[in-house]
């Protein structure tokens, strides 16, 4: 006999919550990274002529990465900060 349904629920929703804070965390952790590689040109390292080519080789869509590179441009201004982008 499995779990109760009102607890599998329950353990859904925490799972669920959980794994929307890891994707958060995950989403601004890229974004660091992406911007680091952009601004330093770290992408030539590997042969990539532009940040365009190495985005393409991690199969990021090029609006996404450029979307995310002008959130932490923000982050660094400080016109948004960290906490606001976990806080959705």
């Amino acid at each position: 006999m499995g779990i109760p349904e009102e607890e599998e629920y329950e353990n859904y929703k925490y799972a669920l919550k959980k794994s929307m804070v890891n994707d958060i965390e995950n989403k601004i952790k890229i974004m660091e990274i992406l911007y680091n590689i952009k601004n330093k040109k770290l992408y030539r390292i590997d042969g990539h002529v532009s940040f365009k080519f190495f985005i393409e080789e991690f199969l990021i869509a090029r609006t996404q990465a450029y979307l995310y590179l002008k959130i932490y441009e923000q982050v660094l201004k400080g016109d948004v900060s960290i906490k606001e982008i976990r806080d959705g």
